[in-house]
């Protein structure tokens, strides 16, 4: 959105073109997001969610949707063991913290994902949901995919990360 002043950046060693860069060439490169602001249509269900983030697994199947009900299942329980949200249900019936956890595991499930931005991922889950995404992100990290973990609470990033900035006023 802001065009940086000075410097350069990259991913994979590879110089990133700002001028020319676009959610579509983000999603190219296996770049993904889980927003604070959460960007799921609240009047679709889970899956179709799912469907909406990662169209290219319809393809021409008249049961489409019976992979994206066990798509969406599988990244769930992967992140956050024993959840259980329905894949049926529409987002807009969800809580609050069971429409965060569809956010990252949207993001999350992408089969290409080389880096992960959450943003205050943990803000609406509770301190047990926010441990497993804690230890889901560890697994990542150990498997090369770089994640960025945007957050308030010190102490979650402290416990993940590598390398910490803090910032103040932006």
């Amino acid at each position: 959105v802001t065009m940086p002043s000075d410097g350069t950046m990259r991913l994979a060693g590879e110089p990133l073109d700002l001028a020319a860069f676009s959610p579509a060439e983000a999603r190219r490169r296996g770049i993904r997001i889980a927003w604070q602001e959460l960007s799921l249509s609240p009047n679709l269900s889970v899956a179709e969610n799912f469907y909406v983030e990662q169209p290219q697994f319809a393809r021409l199947n008249p049961l489409w949707l019976r992979d994206y009900h066990r798509l969406a299942k599988e990244a769930l329980e992967r992140i956050f063991p024993g959840a259980r949200v329905p894949t049926s249900q529409l987002v807009g019936e969800l809580s609050i913290a069971e429409r965060q956890m569809v956010e990252i595991a949207r993001a999350a499930s992408d089969p290409q994902l080389k880096l992960l931005i959450l943003d205050e991922p943990t803000s609406s889950l509770g301190a047990e949901r926010s441990r497993q995404l804690r230890s889901f992100v560890r697994n990542l990290t150990a498997r090369g995919i770089g994640v960025i973990f945007i957050s308030h609470k010190l102490s979650e990033g402290i416990d993940i990360s590598d390398r910490v900035v803090a910032m103040r006023n932006g």
